[in-house]
């Protein structure tokens, strides 16, 4: 999700216990909700003298420490999860090697269960965000066992130790950002529907 180099005075990183008691764990991932943790690490990085100069990085911790990223993480998540569901639900309909195999109705699985128009075609919806959303039965025993099947993740936030004497200009300590086209204000994926199901 974010990577991170701490620059650090080696005395002031081993006395922060951040990166191992001797410094034998110069890669630390922490959970993007792990506000405590992270707070440590950012007051590391603000020890070094140097770190001032390093503004994208300051810009990074002020986005990772402001009220609104885990919810928005979360809100991520969520899409995620619904994706994924969403895409082994369609793997399990059209009878793919190694899906979740269903026991009744494909379709009794959403809730509302998915209608279909009258020239044969159904859509399933991720969600507009005002009116129509399509989400999983909860209660249905396909659902059940597709969400102890699939993958669960957490996003994680990788913190790197650099003890070396770095006083440079710039943003050290940064992966370049990839742009992203965002289809739409609160959507966070290209394709928001299954079409022609």
């Amino acid at each position: 999700m974010a990577f991170i180099t701490i620059h650090a005075k080696r005395g002031h990183a081993v006395t922060s216990g951040l990166f191992g008691l001797l410094l034998d764990a110069p890669v630390q991932l922490v959970d993007f909700d792990d506000e405590q943790n992270i707070r440590s690490f950012h007051a590391l990085f603000k020890r070094d003298i140097y770190n001032r100069k390093r503004t994208e990085v300051i810009k990074l911790f002020s986005l990772i420490l402001s009220p609104i990223f885990r919810s928005r993480v979360q809100d991520w998540m969520e899409k995620v999860d619904w994706l994924m569901m969403a895409t082994a639900w369609l793997r399990a309909k059209m009878n793919w090697e190694n899906c979740i195999p269903f026991d009744g109705d494909p379709f009794a699985t959403w809730n509302p269960i998915i209608e279909e128009f009258p020239d044969g075609q159904r859509l399933v919806y991720m969600g507009d965000g005002e009116n129509y959303v399509n989400r999983f039965d909860d209660d249905n025993p396909w659902v059940i066992q597709a969400k102890k099947e699939l993958p669960r993740f957490t996003p994680k936030i990788l913190f790197m130790l650099c003890t070396d004497d770095c006083d440079v200009d710039g943003n050290i300590g940064m992966v370049p950002s990839v742009q992203r086209l965002i289809a739409r204000r609160d959507d966070y994926f290209e394709v928001n529907c299954y079409e022609y199901l």
